[in-house]
């Protein structure tokens, strides 16, 4: 289905640029008689891509090689219409801006030098039936989440890496399905009223890899006399970095720097590196900080006291000996 999309897409754009009729022309030359048939078309919206596709293959069976004039308008606006073109095919393709709230489809077909009003489509993107994808917080998330709001009891069918999952909605509500692991092709539809097909379609990315956590220099058993130490480094594969649960900025390379607070000797160092699916991983290092040797000196100073007092202890022991063998 996506294909044939792609398809009709490219050969819409390649009929536009050989047989393009410019709004003014067609205005010039024609009388507009909106009066309905009641012939219908279909509409194809991708509220994903931004795309509309319309198409009469019914139409054109019955009515044989007519030309047709297709306008699309945006939020009412007549005098610049998103697409007015006159088509001798059974599709065309238009592109819509994200910002609109309603679309409007006329499809005349040619009789006798003017043309004839088919029918009209007033479509409500605002507050009318829609399919969207949605994406938790702006990242990427291990499923593939689908809002819709359907008027009808409709079927919901969803093609994710070419497997059919099949959905019967009503009202507004949402789906969930389970990604794999790397890239997802998904492309979901349903049909609303009047004919108007909403669907999404893309493709999405999913990495179940852990974070991979680099340090430019090598930290192990290492020993420092100064206070604090600069680390850098680089994570592949992750948007998060804490370094001893203290949170640490990656650049657009996933490439930091940090400074590290010393304590007198071993210090642990903790790295812990998140996915935007949510993988962790985890490095740890050990480094040391010598202790200030005026510490030592000071220690060293004190056996001085203790050696003069042991000397006299011994003098005055000596002497006391003497003595009583005099006796």
């Amino acid at each position: 289905m996506r294909r044939l999309f792609f398809i009709l897409l490219i050969f819409s754009i390649m009929i536009q640029f050989l047989h393009p009729i410019h709004a003014e022309e067609i205005i010039d030359i024609i009388e507009f008689e909106e009066r309905d048939t009641g012939d219908d078309f279909y509409v194809y919206i991708d509220s994903e891509q931004l795309t509309g596709v319309v198409r009469w293959e019914e139409l054109q069976s019955r009515r044989g090689n007519a030309e047709y004039l297709l306008i699309v308008e945006a939020d009412g606006n007549t005098q610049e219409p998103i697409l007015k073109e006159t088509i001798k095919e059974d599709f065309a393709l238009f592109f819509y801006p994200q910002e609109i709230e309603t679309l409007s489809i006329a499809l005349y077909v040619k009789s006798e030098n003017q043309f004839t009003l088919l029918k009209r489509k007033d479509i409500d993107l605002m507050d009318g039936e829609f399919l969207k994808r949605d994406i938790e917080n702006g990242t990427l998330s291990s499923r593939l989440e689908l809002s819709y709001y359907s008027i009808n009891e409709n079927m919901l069918e969803v093609m994710l890496n070419e497997e059919l999952y099949t959905y019967l909605i009503q009202g507004q509500d949402s789906i969930t399905i389970a990604l794999e692991s790397g890239s997802n092709e998904y492309e979901a539809s349903f049909e609303g009223e009047d004919r108007v097909i909403y669907r999404v379609s893309g493709n999405t990315y999913y990495n179940t890899l852990a974070p991979s956590i680099n340090i430019n220099e090598d930290l192990y058993r290492k020993t420092y006399t100064t206070n604090q130490v600069r680390v850098t480094g680089k994570i592949e594969n992750g948007s998060e970095l804490t370094i001893n649960e203290q949170g640490v900025q990656l650049d657009e390379n996933g490439e930091f720097i940090h400074t590290i607070f010393l304590e007198d000797g071993k210090n642990k160092i903790t790295f812990f590196a998140k996915s935007d699916a949510g993988v962790t991983s985890f490095r740890s290092v050990v480094i040391e900080k010598e202790i200030e040797e005026e510490v030592l000196d000071s220690k060293e100073g004190n056996i001085w006291p203790l050696a003069i007092v042991i000397v006299i202890s011994i003098i005055l022991i000596i002497s006391i000996i003497v003595s009583m063998k005099k006796r």
